[in-house]
């Protein structure tokens, strides 16, 4: 994200629009980032950006140098509303920021960031990024961005597990609707597709604090969990229209693990029940869950089913990966104190907000 800052002579930094779809995907822009399979980067960029129902149209920066686009820094927007309110905001995660090698170290990231600021703070007040890493915390920490909570996974492993990583066992996943076992609860389903009434029904369920929290509601759940970049498991306790609580489960791609990207329970027993049959089903060595997620009432579950907050597998990804924390910053350039207010809510304190890694770009 670094840079001395673009030249205006040569470069010129506008809002995408979605005429430049070909050009920053299927012209490779994103590449680098995102590999070589251009309708595989296609199909994920159209559902991230232009199938998102938060906004109307995507959100993005883009670079623009004699009629081509050389750089591209997108927003993946997400609504959250305070309490039991009614008062909404949309929440913008900066993300997916590229520059074509040969125009690199001319200050384009920097200055699609900066430009963006300029341009979206007539409609949207918060940026928080929950997926910054080695390469992109200090740059975002240079344009204002403040951590906000340390980013690291409660974990449920063991020496067998973490054996089984090392040697890369992919899921033993299939795609039917309950592919691994029938050894569950008679109330506990098991499908590889979101349910969206079934799941708002389980959030309806769930106690409302005093934060702001995520809109989860049934075009957004339709959208979110048909990533093609992901693959789900959701397990859901009750029936309707006595839906008690789900969890959501994504499954790495690369070996057999598997994160708790979402839950909603009506209480902490149909937490530890769900928890119970994921674990039964046995699809996956090693199972995760963000400590930003993890709340007062979830930690003796997590304890009890065998979940620790300083796993052999945390201890080595902090030495191969490092640990870095969610950041968070009003969208305007120069901000006064009343810009970090939403709801009376100070966006700064990890206490105002409640979430899970589904709201990431990254779940």
């Amino acid at each position: 994200m670094g840079g001395t800052g673009a030249n205006p002579k040569r470069y010129e930094i506008r809002p995408y629009d979605p005429e430049h779809l070909t050009q920053v995907v299927r012209e490779g822009v994103l590449e680098p980032l995102w590999g070589t399979d251009r309708e595989r980067n296609h199909a994920y960029f159209k559902w991230k950006y232009h199938d998102n129902p938060t906004t109307p149209s995507p959100l993005g920066i883009v670079a623009w140098h004699q009629r081509s686009v050389v750089g591209f820094r997108g927003f993946f927007a997400t609504r959250w509303v305070v309490g039991g309110t009614s008062d909404r905001v949309v929440v913008l995660s900066p993300g997916d920021t590229c520059v074509d090698p040969e125009h690199r170290r001319q200050g384009l990231s920097v200055a699609m960031g900066e430009s963006a600021m300029d341009t979206l703070c007539r409609d949207y007040r918060v940026m928080l990024n929950l997926s910054a890493g080695r390469n992109s915390v200090p740059g975002y920490l240079g344009m204002g961005f403040m951590p906000l909570a340390s980013k690291f996974y409660w974990t449920r492993d063991s020496l067998l597990t973490l054996m089984r990583l090392g040697v890369g066992r992919k899921a033993r996943s299939g795609n039917n609707e309950q592919p691994f076992t029938t050894d569950l609860p008679d109330d506990v389903k098991v499908s590889n597709r979101a349910r969206p009434e079934d799941m708002c029904e389980a959030i309806a369920r769930t106690t409302i604090s005093n934060t702001l929290h995520l809109v989860r509601d049934e075009p957004y759940l339709r959208w979110r969990f048909e990533n093609p970049q992901q693959r789900y498991r959701i397990y859901i306790a009750g029936r309707s229209p006595r839906v008690r609580g789900y969890v959501v489960l994504r499954l790495s791609t690369q070996t057999s693990r598997g994160f708790v990207v979402d839950v909603a329970v009506k209480d902490e027993t149909t937490l530890e029940e769900l928890l119970r049959a994921v674990i039964r089903t046995n699809e996956v060595d090693i199972l995760s869950v963000a400590d930003y997620a993890v709340t007062e009432a979830m930690a003796p579950v997590l304890a009890a089913v065998g979940f620790r907050s300083t796993s052999a597998t945390r201890f080595l990804e902090r030495r191969r990966f490092g640990e870095w924390p969610l950041l968070v910053r009003p969208v305007k350039k120069s901000y006064e104190e009343r810009d970090c207010l939403i709801g009376g809510l100070d966006i700064r304190r990890r206490e105002t907000w409640s979430i899970q890694e589904i709201c990431s770009d990254g779940a």
